[in-house]
C-alpha cells in the first residue's frame, strides 16, 4: 500500500479535481514493471515538465506542475498482462484548457501521460540539460 501522505508533503499545493467529468478509459494494458512505476509517482522539479503523478492504492491522479491542479485521476484494475484503467475522469471545470477538448482526444492525452509517467525515472530529468545525451 502506497502512503499518500508521502506524497501530499512532496507536493502540499496540489488541488484535486473541482468538476470532474467522467472519460472513457484508454484501452492500453501497462505492465506489472509500469505500474510499480506509476505507483512511485512522477515528480519532476524542473520547470520543463509538465506534469506531476502519484498513486494511492489503485487510483492514480495526475496534476499540472505549474499549477498543481488535479486535471486526471483513473481508476486501475489488474488484467491479462498487468494493469488497465477501468475507469477515469478528468478536470471539466474552467480552471482549464481541457473543458472544450472532445472526449477522444482527452482519453487519448490520459493515455499519454500515463504512458510518460509508467517510463519515468529521476535520472532521466538529471540529464535533460546534459548535451552528452
Amino acid at each position: 500500500m502506497i502512503d499518500e501522505s508521502i506524497h501530499r508533503r512532496k507536493r502540499p499545493r496540489w488541488m484535486p479535481l473541482i468538476a470532474p467529468r467522467v472519460l472513457n478509459p484508454p484501452n492500453e494494458v501497462w505492465s506489472e514493471e509500469q505500474w510499480a512505476v506509476l505507483q512511485r509517482g512522477m515528480y519532476p522539479s524542473g520547470m520543463d515538465y509538465r506534469w506531476c503523478t502519484y498513486a494511492v492504492d489503485r487510483r492514480w491522479y495526475a496534476h499540472r506542475s505549474w499549477t498543481g491542479q488535479g486535471i486526471f485521476e483513473a481508476e486501475f484494475a489488474p488484467t491479462e498482462g498487468g494493469w488497465r484503467v477501468i475507469a477515469a475522469v478528468v478536470e471539466s471545470g474552467d480552471v482549464n484548457s481541457y473543458v472544450s477538448r472532445p472526449d477522444r482526444e482527452l482519453s487519448d492525452l490520459l493515455r499519454r501521460v500515463i504512458d510518460i509517467a509508467a517510463r519515468w525515472n529521476v535520472e532521466d530529468e538529471y540529464s535533460w540539460g546534459d548535451s552528452s545525451h
